[in-house]
């Protein structure tokens, strides 16, 4: 794998964990000369996605949505600029402890599925959970808001007649 893991996660110890800051270096292209493509996968419902989201980040939340995305329409993700760098997917949810996990877990076994007459060959070899989940990376890094899509709320002026 070409993003540094953690090892800390002891409840998804199956799968690469990175921490908050790995992303944010990601985000502020740090590991462009490995990447191609960075994809975000925020598995939050739609509402909690509006409310605030890390920047690019995709909201797919059903294994319909990963399937068509990864699988029915692979060869748009698949396009790489440069063979040498990598396609990297990056899941989380809120606090990364049960639906980003899943998801990730999901499109792995589609993938493998996929290739199974290839082993071990993968379209998606570089998947990433995001250790403590939109939670831990908007605490650690709200500071600088660049990293974030935030809802502007819009307040109705009551005017007198």
């Amino acid at each position: 794998h070409i993003l540094p893991c953690t090892n800390t996660n002891l409840k998804h110890s199956d799968l690469n964990c990175i921490t908050p800051q790995t992303l944010a270096k990601c985000l502020d292209g740090h590991y462009n000369h490995l990447i191609d493509k960075l994809i975000i996968i925020d598995s939050r419902y739609p509402y909690e996605y509006e409310g605030g989201h890390i920047r690019s980040a995709h909201n797919i939340f059903t294994k319909e949505r990963i399937i068509e995305m990864f699988l029915t329409n692979k060869e748009d993700i698949l396009k790489k600029n440069d063979k040498q760098k990598r396609i990297v997917i990056i899941f989380h949810c809120e606090f990364s402890s049960e639906r980003g996990p899943s998801m990730l877990r999901f499109l792995r076994n589609q993938d493998r599925a996929a290739n199974r007459d290839h082993y071990p060959k993968l379209f998606y070899p570089e998947l990433y959970l995001l250790e403590g989940g939109y939670k831990a990376f908007y605490e650690q890094h709200s500071v600088s808001l660049k990293q974030f899509i935030m809802k502007t709320i819009k307040k109705k002026k009551n005017f007198p007649k």
